[in-house]
């Protein structure tokens, strides 16, 4: 991950805000996903409490890690990979980068252009791609003998 000291600082410190209020935070990320996308909806247990964790606990893991990348690849590597066996395509990353911004802006206050959601920026670009990559490594089904 290609991070400044400052924007690792900034991201830490934003998410130290936005983590004040967990079930709050993941909730409006959720709904945001949604809005952008709601086709996105069937991708997720009907019930939300679960992944409301699971998704606060990923992001917090990533964040704390920032400089611990050989740590942070294999689980994003793993996950991209469940990911594919979800539904997940490689566009829906990019739709849920869009939605954790939105949400960080709103929440936060900060502007479009704002030094925090441009290292956010980064932080999204190095996940989706680890998980994409992975995705795209996994056997298709196609491949599989039946």
């Amino acid at each position: 991950m290609r991070l400044t000291p400052e924007q690792r600082d900034l991201v830490q410190s934003t998410f130290s805000a936005l983590a004040a209020d967990p079930d709050g935070a993941t909730v409006a990320m959720l709904e945001r996903l949604f809005v952008l996308d709601p086709g996105l909806r069937y991708l997720f247990p009907e019930d939300l409490n679960d992944q409301k964790r699971r998704l606060m606990s990923m992001i917090g893991l990533i964040v704390r890690r920032l400089d611990d990348w050989e740590y942070v690849e294999p689980r994003l590597r793993n996950l991209g990979l469940r990911h594919v066996s979800y539904g997940v395509k490689p566009s829906d990353y990019a739709t849920f980068g869009q939605a954790m911004q939105d949400v960080l802006a709103e929440r936060l206050g900060l502007v479009s252009e704002s030094a925090a959601l441009k290292a956010w920026a980064i932080v999204f670009e190095s996940v989706a791609e680890t998980m994409v990559e992975a995705g795209r490594a996994a056997p298709s089904e196609a491949a599989v003998p039946g």
